[in-house]
């Protein structure tokens, strides 16, 4: 003979396979989508470089000859010499390419911010364009 199982018990069943699964943090994407859009807002002079993402291996090949360079900071904003390296809240690490990039642009005499999320690089930036003498 076989048991059904109670309505409880699937309950239960159920808040336990909810509890257990974690958000996933937004992706690096969506983070510089909102780091741009305050950027924007404020009228600030940057560009975003289109490093990240796969591509089929004719295409990268192509970039690579063009000039794209590997590790090359999200967001650059020339006329303050920053740039800003863009991570996910967690389960991101920084690559030895982008780490390169960062001691290259620094000795150049760059401010340079890896940022953890959004709120992070926003927080951050703030404070540098308000040490620049742009208001943001």
């Amino acid at each position: 003979m076989r048991v059904l199982p109670s309505p409880r018990d699937e309950a239960v069943g159920e808040a336990v396979r909810t509890r257990s699964k974690k958000p996933k943090p937004p992706k690096e994407h969506d983070e510089q989508v909102v780091v741009c859009e305050y950027l924007d807002m404020r009228h600030v002079c940057y560009f975003a470089v289109p490093n990240g993402g796969s591509r089929h291996k004719v295409e990268a090949k192509r970039m690579k000859r063009a000039g794209v360079k590997s590790g090359v900071p999200d967001l650059i904003l020339p006329g303050h010499r920053i740039a800003v390296e863009m991570k996910r809240t967690s389960g991101s690490k920084t690559s030895p390419e982008q780490l390169e990039w960062v001691d290259k642009l620094r000795l150049m005499g760059w401010r340079v911010y890896i940022a953890t999320g959004a709120t992070d690089a926003i927080g951050w930036l703030g404070s540098a364009l308000l040490r620049t003498g742009d208001a943001a």
